[in-house]
């Protein structure tokens, strides 16, 4: 497990979180910057290993006025421990003044390498943290709520795209030497020279209590702009324990720089999904 990659993605929240006590309420966060409400009922994927949930997120107008944040997830377990998540789209949403659905998927905190227990179904303690930023500086909006997490429902984001790339998660990901790594595969096409990176994690339950996380940067896909009808493939090696068969949750962040040395403008798309390796 890259236990820097999970440090810093906690830090990302925390100061999210920290930014956003400026305007609290466990009511949607009303002021003139902006809103955020938080949809009462979200999806628990892949028997546990993630909670989708939905944010309507609004704020005032301005050329150069965007939102960027995350999301907080506490539930308490049948024995009365608890479960802590986190998720981040890593997108900044332009200020439109119109209202815009996000599905974020929250997934599993695992600060000791070891696994976690899972989600499950029922309710959940959910805090989003956002802000919304100009280039004269942010403004924080948080809003927290009870939300219950549903076995009937999906809310997944296979698919993303723009003018220039379109990506998908594709649903088959391939157990490899029994267990010890599991290939997941990004299909895309992107017409012009721009430089991608895929930003991949991925979360199974590998166990009735216990949920395994993987972060790859040493094995990130490779994403050849300008290629139509290609595939990307992401390789996550077992931490603790092996990988087994059947479903698990994938989310990926793509920064798209059009500039092919980086040196540019870049924005981020996400998605996320279950897969089923086998």
């Amino acid at each position: 497990m890259n236990h820097k990659f999970e440090r810093t993605r906690a830090a990302i929240i925390a100061l999210c979180a920290l930014a956003g006590t400026v305007l609290v309420g466990v009511a949607p966060a009303e002021a003139a910057v902006g809103t955020v409400t938080i949809r009462a009922d979200g999806a628990l994927r892949a028997r546990g290993a993630a909670i989708v949930v939905v944010l309507n997120l609004n704020c005032a107008p301005a050329p150069d006025a965007f939102m960027t944040g995350g999301v907080r997830v506490t539930q308490r377990l049948a024995d009365g421990t608890l479960a802590h998540g986190n998720g981040a789209t890593g997108t900044k949403i332009a200020c439109t003044g119109t209202s815009r659905a996000v599905r974020v998927a929250v997934t599993l905190e695992d600060t000791t390498g070891a696994g976690t227990r899972p989600f499950r179904l029922g309710a959940a303690f959910v805090t989003a943290s956002y802000s919304r930023c100009t280039f004269d500086g942010c403004q924080g909006i948080t809003s927290s709520r009870t939300v219950k997490a549903r076995g009937d429902l999906s809310l997944e984001v296979p698919s993303v795209s723009n003018a220039e790339i379109s990506l998908k998660l594709k649903s088959p990901a391939s157990f490899e030497a029994n267990g010890a790594g599991v290939i997941v595969r990004v299909a895309y096409s992107c017409p012009q020279d721009m430089l991608v990176n895929l930003n991949l994690t991925f979360d199974q339950r590998t166990s009735a209590r216990t949920v395994n996380h993987s972060f790859a940067p040493t094995a990130a896909p490779t994403v050849a702009c300008p290629g139509l009808n290609r595939t990307a493939t992401a390789a996550f090696h077992a931490e603790a324990v092996p990988w087994v068969r059947g479903t698990a949750y994938t989310t990926m962040i793509a920064v798209l720089c059009s500039d092919p040395s980086g040196s540019g403008d870049c924005t981020n798309l996400y998605a996320h999904r279950t897969v089923t390796v086998g």
